[in-house]
């Protein structure tokens, strides 16, 4: 959606960064909808 974030984590296999990465951005693209449905409620309700 509309979040973009970099981490680096020193010590871990390719395989595990992507498993990582995957995981985070999963999570972050979830927050990202719940905050929009939110948004669009809240204006709703404003009218």
């Amino acid at each position: 959606m509309g979040t973009f974030w970099r981490a680096s984590i020193p010590g871990i296999d390719a395989k595990r960064s992507a498993e990582l990465k995957e995981k985070i951005q999963t999570q972050l693209d979830a927050d990202d909808q719940l905050l929009s449905t939110y948004k669009k409620r809240f204006r709703a309700d404003a009218l």
